[in-house]
């Protein structure tokens, strides 16, 4: 029987290297995905002889292809001193990043975990902050940059299956609950694939009237849901 192959964004960080370790302890299959901007090779060195650890150095602000059965998303700077040094790389990597791997947990049918963190809450008026407390967060203050985009990831993950309308862009509409995202263009030759074409087509089906995916001859998917 496979094991399950786990992915770890930020699997170099602290809290990522210990995750990756206990994982692998348990004889997962544990893909750790950093991009180094705090995270320490050091803390998996380690771990690089063992046979089922891969270590991939990959912003995930940027979208990824891979085959896994669980994410855990810890991917972003944590301490103030790092996230300050570039606001907007911070903001993108807990939307973006969110978005990219909501994405590939939908492609590939994986459970996600979302790490969040209590700065959601800004400057709570309430201690300790229950689930039914927004928060009070300023949209503009030193923390913003990491506040506003941690809530934005929540939201994110809350809301993907509610996504009623396109926007007109890929990356966020294929995103959708209920559509097919197609790729046609040139194939990857490790695959076997023969598609030697210059030109990529990216397209989006909206599945959810009528929409039906067969597999062998047997009905697999109707109306936006899987039925096996």
């Amino acid at each position: 029987m496979r094991q399950k192959r786990i992915l770890v964004t930020g699997g170099a960080g602290f809290l990522g290297s210990h995750l990756c370790e206990n994982l692998l302890t348990f004889g997962y299959d544990v893909i750790c995905l950093d991009n180094f901007f705090t995270g320490n090779k050091q803390n998996i060195y380690h771990l690089l002889d063992k046979s089922n650890f891969e270590l991939l150095r990959h912003d995930v602000t940027l979208p990824i292809y891979l085959e896994v059965d669980e994410i855990f998303n810890l991917a972003c700077p944590a301490s103030p001193i790092f996230y300050q040094l570039d606001p907007i790389q911070t903001t993108k990597v807990n939307v973006l990043g969110a978005i990219n791997m909501l994405g590939l947990a939908k492609r590939v049918k994986a459970k996600i975990l979302q790490a969040s963190t209590s700065e959601v809450y800004g400057d709570p008026e309430e201690h300790p902050q229950k689930e039914t407390y927004w928060g009070r967060v300023n949209p503009i203050g030193p923390r913003s940059c990491y506040d506003e985009a941690k809530r934005f990831g929540e939201a994110a993950v809350g809301t993907n299956k509610g996504i009623d309308r396109f926007t007109k862009n890929m990356l966020f509409d294929e995103k959708i609950g209920g559509t097919i995202h197609m790729a046609i263009g040139m194939s990857i030759p490790e695959t076997g694939g023969k598609n030697e074409s210059a030109v990529h087509w990216d397209m989006l089906a909206d599945m959810s009237d009528g929409g039906e995916i067969y597999a062998d001859g047997e009905l697999i998917y109707e109306n936006a849901e899987f039925i096996i």
